[in-house]
């Protein structure tokens, strides 16, 4: 009977361990995107070869920041999921959804180069490859911590 209510106990620290690790990568991911937004936004203003802003920053930009906001989203809701149902699976999660969101991103890239300006695509590259590195690096550091945190307890 007390071994049924301290697994019980575990369980709902477990469970509530992965809300938490979820909500935190959200909001953190969605403050990285604001961040590198704001700071694209502020050298481009401060630099004098933002011409035409819109063309060139602006659109690969809100491209760029709804991508990796949806991207992270989704990469967060779909952890919390396999890690409260399935743990064991993680390192499968881990490599499936890295290579989804590179899919997802090259699909991106060629829309926006079959539909955009032509000329400002080394733009958006360089954005869009800016944004994904960065949250690239972000999930990698956030979710090895929170492995070695799991792993600990």
């Amino acid at each position: 009977m007390r071994r049924s209510i301290n697994m019980e106990k575990e369980e709902v620290m477990r469970l509530q361990h992965i809300k938490q690790a979820g909500i935190k990568y959200k909001q953190i991911s969605l403050w990285l995107t604001a961040g590198l937004s704001l700071v694209i936004l502020i050298a481009c203003r401060i630099s004098a070869s933002c011409d035409d802003i819109l063309a060139r920053v602006v659109n690969p930009l809100v491209v760029s920041a709804i991508f990796s906001l949806v991207s992270s989203t989704a990469y967060g809701e779909a952890w919390s999921a396999i890690a409260k149902s399935s743990p064991a699976n993680l390192t499968k999660f881990y490599l499936a959804a890295s290579a989804l969101k590179m899919i997802a991103g090259a699909i991106v890239f060629l829309i926006y180069v079959l539909v955009c300006d032509k000329q400002n695509i080394l733009g958006f590259a360089a954005i869009f490859l800016l944004f994904y590195v960065v949250l690239l690096v972000f999930d990698t550091i956030y979710f090895s911590r929170v492995e070695k945190k799991r792993r600990l307890s």
